[in-house]
């Protein structure tokens, strides 16, 4: 009798070596959990989402690039994952709010993706920069006047977490007394509290505000949208405003808290301690503790080899693991890093989905750590902070708090005014030129 043929190698999968990405240890150092899975596994390596919920995650920063730019093979549609309309997913499952399907750019493909992203992307380019600075600076300041007479602040409730949900609020053309009310709808998606309900009161208010500005259109990004030429329909305008408060919000908070805990940290390691810019300490941030480590998730449209015995089905979520991918530069090239000035970091993501308000995004973090650093004297971590305690997330690398002291301060900024931000610097449906600040984006732009 003939001998039988050796079986195949098995398929790793979720049940072969997958690692989970939740629970204390990825929450403590996940850098450790992304270097085990690239040693044992190469660039692309099974993982578990949460307990029952399987996936994979692209470690390198090539896996990643090759990623996003091979749409014909990768898609961001979240229909197609299988175990979820499958029903494999639970219900209650914290994944959803930011992996479920929505009709915005994110999870859309093609020409429609395009479509989309260019009303996105001409809508942000018409803001003028200089207004938009010079808003992001008397905001901060408000901010720290709130608690400056106290000597005393948790600068995530406090001050991160508020600032860029105020500024992309007035960007909407909305009084800074809503971006409260909005604070606490996208605190429960993020955190994951009630997050159906709290994503319906988010279409809610987004519904309400599109009613508003066709009733009285103003100059503002909601204004922009309605007018462009894509000729997005009341649902499509809703989504993609809700699209650009959550995903400008939560990360640009996170990035800030994050550059103000390295530089207080250095700060506190004496004389020495702090040898780079606020902008250069942003972009160390950026490489070493990206604010979006794992996102967004595409699906393969067909079973993918990614190795010489390893396939990821079609219909597996596969993680953009950007914080990995970094991790991969840094782990090379850590030396020329260390100098500051490299922004080749992939925080933002890479190919047409690249987040189109990343520059944006740095310019109220820069100006929210320098604000800080300057109008508190002594600014320091408070003595009983004790150990960074960070958000359990698949998805975010964030701060639940950030305690300081400082030498307590008088209010120094006039009560706010209600006066909107965006304006035009060139005619009304005229894009404005680009100044130096902008120049880099809009090059980036042009490109999609």
């Amino acid at each position: 009798m003939a001998d039988l043929p050796e079986p195949a190698p098995p398929v790793p999968g979720p049940a072969s070596g997958a690692e989970p990405l939740y629970g204390e240890e990825f929450t403590r150092d996940p850098a450790a959990v992304y270097e085990r899975l690239w040693r044992r596994h190469g660039a692309f390596a099974p993982v578990m989402l949460e307990p029952g919920v399987r996936g994979w995650l692209a470690l390198t920063y090539d896996a990643v690039a090759a990623v996003c730019r091979n749409p014909s093979t990768w898609s961001h549609d979240a229909r197609r994952w299988a175990d979820w309309s499958q029903g494999r997913v639970p219900e209650d499952s914290e994944l959803l709010p930011m992996m479920t399907y929505r009709a915005n750019l994110l999870f859309a493909d093609g020409n429609e993706h395009a479509r989309l992203r260019r009303a996105v992307v001409d809508s942000l380019g018409r803001v003028d920069p200089q207004v938009l600075e010079a808003e992001i600076h008397r905001l901060a300041g408000q901010l720290v006047d709130d608690f400056a007479e106290s000597g005393a602040a948790d600068l995530v409730g406090q001050y991160a977490r508020l600032l860029p949900l105020l500024v992309f609020n007035r960007l909407f053309g909305l009084a800074d007394a809503e971006g409260f009310r909005l604070l606490e709808v996208l605190r429960r998606i993020v955190f994951g509290s009630d997050a159906d309900r709290a994503s319906e009161d988010l279409a809610r208010y987004m519904s309400d505000l599109v009613t508003a500005k066709r009733r009285a259109p103003g100059e503002d990004i909601t204004t922009w949208l309605m007018g462009h030429r894509a000729e997005l329909g009341d649902e499509e305008l809703v989504h993609q405003l809700m699209l650009i408060i959550a995903a400008g919000n939560a990360p640009t908070a996170d990035l800030t808290a994050n550059a103000l805990r390295m530089v207080l940290t250095e700060r506190g390691a004496g004389p020495s301690g702090i040898d780079q810019s606020v902008e250069e300490a942003v972009d160390r941030v950026l490489w070493r503790e990206t604010p979006v480590q794992n996102y967004p998730f595409v699906y393969p449209r067909h079973d993918v080899p990614v190795g010489e015995h390893t396939t990821i089905p079609a219909g597996c979520p596969v993680g953009l693991g950007l914080a990995a991918a970094n991790q991969s530069i840094v782990r090379e090239y850590d030396d020329r890093l260390r100098s500051g000035g490299n922004r080749g970091y992939l925080s933002f993501g890479v190919g047409d989905h690249r987040c189109p308000a990343q520059d944006m995004a740095r310019q109220i973090a820069v100006i929210g750590v320098q604000t800080a650093l300057a109008r508190l004297p002594g600014l320091r971590l408070a003595p009983d902070a004790g150990e960074p305690v960070r958000r359990t997330s698949v998805f975010a690398r964030a701060l639940t708090a950030l305690p300081v002291v400082f030498q307590p301060q008088p209010r120094a900024t006039p009560a706010p005014d209600r006066a909107p931000v965006p304006r035009t610097r060139a005619g009304h449906g005229e894009a404005p030129r680009r100044t130096s600040w902008w120049r880099s984006v809009g090059r980036w732009l042009s490109g999609h």
